[in-house]
């Protein structure tokens, strides 16, 4: 008969050379298409009038299938998209995060053991060598299952702060939130980062083989999330005995579901954007008697009003006053914009949590100017207060600050 017959098969691939198994899997994961290769021998037994046996054997079966890869997941960046928890003590964040993943392969991937991997943060550059330090270790524990198509998953990530990655974690988050521009979102335009992951350890023997010497470059997206909602400033002829005054309000949020103490800040504002020259520095340490610590906490997921005194006598740039000169005439609109390069220095958790500097730039932001005789009972803007015991200035300035930025 002519008649075309559409033949399943289904059989069990048995693996003879396990060792070549970490070159498939770096292929997969790394390239954009993979093909597979199929070679058969068929026996089939064929019946002429239903009676009369005819075997034919040893025909020949050659198939090659092309099917699509990872790549690296940068057609599709793995984007982060929830934190569960974060738990921050000394030299230790461990963070369990859900992230939006696609498998643009037709393969369900499954993991049945504890799989646990390092991670290197290596900034856009894809053939950089791999870094000599660590970001931290990423665990994926079963049930593992990553079907075709859009998934949502959970792993746990841990940091293990030392002296020797403190430059690439910090490196890390200033890229993660990015140079911002106004009150704009972090990760809301970021181009995906790249991590790579290497290192794949499991109980399994066989996960061992197929990831043994694995380093895929991996694209991951920030998780889109407010940092900085406001920023307002209130200038009063009469704060107190010594004159006039000046107080900045920051309404921030805090998106880890954790708190957050300032512990220390150090702020640069330039003259109109970034690209201009600085023209204010603001440094301060979070810490007694001239600042309460426990008003510069940030609780999980709240909005929070941080209020600074300010010393313009003391922190203006002397040797371009003609550029803040200059600000006056933004000031008769009750605002002024300027370029502001900040670090932070931050701990997760709770008195005894995990330190770690962040560095946040905007390139050109508005901040809300109100004046007045005397202090309002409430920060300019309608910010809601923080009953903030607000620094003040005492002898010996804060250089001689034990939590000074240094």
């Amino acid at each position: 008969s002519d008649m075309k017959a559409q033949v399943r098969v289904a059989g069990v691939l048995s693996i003879d050379a396990p060792e070549t198994l970490s070159g498939v899997v770096r292929d997969f994961m790394s390239k954009a298409n993979a093909t597979f290769t199929f070679r058969a021998t068929i026996n089939i037994l064929v019946r002429v009038l239903h009676v009369i046996p005819v075997p034919l054997w040893g025909i020949q079966v050659h198939k090659s299938l092309t099917i699509d890869a990872f790549n690296g997941f940068y057609g599709h960046p793995i984007q982060l998209d929830q934190f569960v928890s974060v738990d921050g003590s000394p030299g230790q964040l461990s963070i369990v995060a859900n992230a939006e993943v696609f498998n643009p392969t037709p393969i369900t991937i499954i993991v049945r053991h504890e799989l646990r991997l390092n991670l290197f943060y290596i900034g856009g550059e894809v053939e950089e060598p791999l870094p000599s330090t660590m970001l931290g270790a990423l665990t994926l524990r079963p049930p593992f299952e990553l079907p075709p198509g859009k998934s949502n998953q959970v792993a746990t990530a841990v940091v293990q702060q030392n002296e020797d990655n403190q430059e690439v974690l910090e490196r890390f988050i200033s890229a993660y939130i990015g140079d911002q521009e106004g009150f704009s979102t972090v990760g809301e335009r970021l181009a995906p980062l790249t991590v790579r992951i290497a290192d794949f350890r499991s109980e399994s023997r066989l996960v061992e083989l197929a990831a043994a010497g694995l380093a895929v470059n991996v694209g991951v997206t920030p998780m889109p999330m407010r940092i900085l909602s406001a920023l307002t400033a209130d200038i009063v002829a009469l704060r107190d005995v010594t004159g006039y005054g000046v107080t900045a309000h920051v309404r921030m949020v805090n998106p880890l579901p954790q708190v957050v103490r300032v512990r220390q800040i150090d702020v640069q504002a330039h003259y109109i954007d970034l690209d201009g020259d600085v023209i204010y520095e603001y440094k301060r340490a979070v810490a007694p008697p001239r600042m309460n610590p426990e008003h510069y906490m940030l609780r999980s997921g709240e909005n929070t009003t941080l209020s600074f005194e300010l010393s313009p006598l003391r922190e203006v740039t002397w040797n371009v006053m003609h550029k803040a000169i200059g600000l006056l005439d933004q000031v008769k609109n009750r605002a002024v914009t300027a370029g502001v390069d900040m670090k932070l220095v931050i701990e997760i958790g709770g008195s005894d949590g995990f330190v770690q500097n962040v560095r946040y730039r905007n390139k050109k932001l508005r901040c809300e100017l109100c004046f007045g005789v005397l202090p309002p009972a409430t920060p300019c803007g309608g910010l809601p207060g923080n009953d903030a015991s607000l620094d003040v200035w005492e002898p010996g300035g804060y250089e001689h600050d034990p939590l000074f930025w240094s």
